[in-house]
């Protein structure tokens, strides 16, 4: 681990080992089964449950029992989103406390990486519109980025590899974007935590998965793309990015909402409508300074004393 105070323990005989006063169990779908032993093993040690990613991974895996007893079991729960917390209101009637239910999502970044001076944006000597894209494209089919490059927008993809790999399964779809949208795909090196601020900051915005949701409102219809944060949302806001998000009328998303709430990005309903927009400026200007007014916010660390308060407060201290 890249920090102290970290004490590996066999998970055969942890119990032997170790007395916490704490237990905190997270995150995603693959930890259920092992955070399920050791609820059943933790003998009135105060369990705290933090489970992102997701519900619906969980039912497929066969874990909804499991993962059902976690939330109803643990001393309190910790969840990534408002939509995920109602999505288990609704799955568990009366199964969470509200008073021991938290939202805080699991992949918040540590405030460090948001320090450093922003770098002078591509658009303000080039004239045309960068926009980034970090990790996997899904929904930007090389027919959406051939109308962003009509309107002159450009994508810069950071960590898209058009090699061997994990991300070169991209490959076919990287060719076929860049003839239908030459001179305006961009592929670049990945960029870890230093360089959030200083490299990603010259572009104008930040493209979200693009996916359409269909639940209409009805949580219990929704995915897990409806419910997510995803993580690149912080590395966004490190480097005071706008999210790009479409839209989807009259379903509930998580990304929807968070757009709404706190300004920091731009709805669209198709490509013609943002480009509109990023080559208007003001609704992006607009959107820039909401994220400066609240890009603290993603960070873990502005979260952190209400979590070990919790922690606190479960283990009897004051």
């Amino acid at each position: 681990m890249p920090f102290g105070h970290v004490v590996d323990v066999d998970p055969a005989t942890w119990w032997e080992d170790v007395r916490p006063d704490v237990i905190y169990a997270q995150l995603n779908f693959r930890a259920v089964r092992f955070a399920h032993d050791v609820l059943a093993a933790a003998r009135g040690v105060p369990f705290v449950w933090h489970y992102k990613e997701a519900p619906q991974r969980s039912i497929a895996r066969g874990d909804w029992p499991r993962l059902a007893q976690l939330c109803t079991g643990a001393d309190a729960v910790v969840l990534s989103s408002p939509e995920e917390r109602s999505w288990f209101e609704l799955a568990l009637p009366g199964g969470l406390d509200p008073d021991r239910t938290l939202v805080l999502d699991g992949s918040l970044p540590k405030a460090d990486w948001f320090a450093g001076r922003p770098a002078d944006r591509l658009s303000t000597t080039e004239g045309e519109v960068h926009t980034v894209v970090l990790g996997r494209p899904l929904g930007l089919e090389p027919d959406f980025l051939a109308t962003l490059a009509a309107y002159g927008v450009h994508v810069h993809f950071h960590g898209l590899s058009d090699g061997p790999g994990p991300q070169g399964t991209w490959r076919q779809w990287l060719a076929e974007a860049r003839r239908r949208a030459p001179g305006h795909v961009h592929v670049h090196d990945a960029v870890d935590q230093r360089g959030w601020v200083p490299v990603l900051s010259r572009y104008d915005a930040g493209w979200m998965h693009r996916i359409s949701s269909d639940n209409g409102g009805d949580l219990r219809r929704a995915t897990w793309d409806d419910l997510n944060h995803p993580a690149r949302i912080g590395t966004l806001m490190a480097a005071g990015l706008p999210m790009l998000q479409q839209e989807s009328p009259g379903s509930t998303v998580a990304v929807d909402e968070l757009v709404r709430a706190t300004g920091a990005g731009l709805l669209y309903s198709d490509a013609e409508d943002v480009a509109a927009q990023l080559a208007d400026g003001t609704p992006a200007a607009a959107a820039r300074r909401s994220v400066a007014a609240v890009r603290d916010r993603f960070t873990f660390d502005a979260h952190a004393d209400e979590l070990i308060g919790l922690f606190e407060r479960l283990a009897g201290r004051r």
